[in-house]
């Protein structure tokens, strides 16, 4: 099947000026549906979420990514005092209006820090939206820092959790021998389920494009738990206001704890849920095959 694609960029009007986001698009605006894919973040660029858009494009669905001012491929602003949850809630607005997605067609999907995005985005604008596609992220951080102190953390080798912890402490943070160990125990376990020296261009580029100007004020520099803005992030007590039909999706070895996404789906008014047994932080890559017919089943029956 052959599938349009198209790139380039569009205007954002920030407190800053007028800037330009990337954007790129898998699919026709004339679909059934138009789904606008939010990332991880905030900082990173889509690219380890990119095969989503042929993926789903041909099931009669335009798949639209953008980067975020700031990120790898938008432009990136000297003055970044503005960045928070509710201007990247402005910025997706933003895009969905310069694209006139309209609420019969329009479905957010966000993965990890793009999904408490999502939530935010619904809780602001739900009359805009049609339905709801949370991966990868749990609606609240203090959870989601309890979850890594109490399981995530205590499932390292001790030996090697110390390394890391030392240095965090230490502030040593460009010690070549924390992102070796965290490269052994946590990511190819917890992120993506593969031995860290055959990860892909397009998973590396995640990692090594990531505009820490943006991380760090929102996640703070711990290896694992959010020590920035985000910190107290929590939505739990107004899911029950998201009326949409809404998806959640968990992964057994993910971070984010996979017993509070299946509970966010019970928080919703019409929520469901799907695991993906294999997989860890990345669940679209490692259980495709689970992932793809979740969100297609969710789609089909709205």
């Amino acid at each position: 099947m052959l599938i349009s694609i198209t790139d380039g960029t569009i205007p954002i009007v920030t407190p800053v000026g007028t800037h330009y986001a990337w954007t790129k698009k898998y699919g026709y605006d004339t679909a059934k549906y138009r789904i606008l894919i939010l990332q991880g973040g905030p900082g990173t660029a889509h690219d380890y979420l990119d095969e989503l858009g042929p993926r789903l494009a041909q099931y009669d669905l335009q798949v639209i990514f953008y980067g975020p001012i700031g990120t790898h491929y938008s432009d990136k602003p000297d003055n970044t005092d503005f960045y928070n949850m509710e201007w990247f809630v402005n910025e997706v607005e933003q895009v969905r209006s310069y694209y006139n997605i309209t609420s019969d067609k329009f479905i957010l999907l966000g993965q990890s820090w793009g999904g408490q995005l999502a939530i935010d985005y619904a809780l602001k604008f739900q009359d805009k939206l049609l339905a709801l596609i949370i991966s990868n992220a749990v609606s609240s951080m203090p959870a989601y820092n309890k979850f890594c102190l109490e399981k995530i953390i205590p499932s390292y080798p001790q030996d090697k959790w110390k390394i890391i912890n030392d240095l965090f402490i230490s502030g040593d943070l460009d010690n070549p021998l924390l992102m070796e160990t965290f490269s052994e125990i946590h990511l190819p376990v917890h992120v993506y389920r593969h031995p860290f020296s055959e990860w892909p261009a397009k998973i590396m580029a995640t990692f090594q494009t990531r505009n820490l100007y943006m991380y760090f004020p929102a996640c703070g520099k711990h290896p694992i738990t959010v020590k920035g803005y985000l910190e107290d992030w929590d939505r739990s007590n107004e899911l029950k206001s998201i009326k949409i039909p809404t998806l959640t999706v968990g992964a057994r070895f993910d971070t984010m704890d996979p017993d509070h996404m299946k509970w966010m789906s019970t928080q919703v008014q019409r929520g469901s849920y799907v695991f993906c047994p294999n997989s860890g932080h990345f669940a679209h890559l490692d259980d495709a095959e689970v992932w793809d017919k979740g969100v297609i089943d969710f789609i089909n029956a709205l």
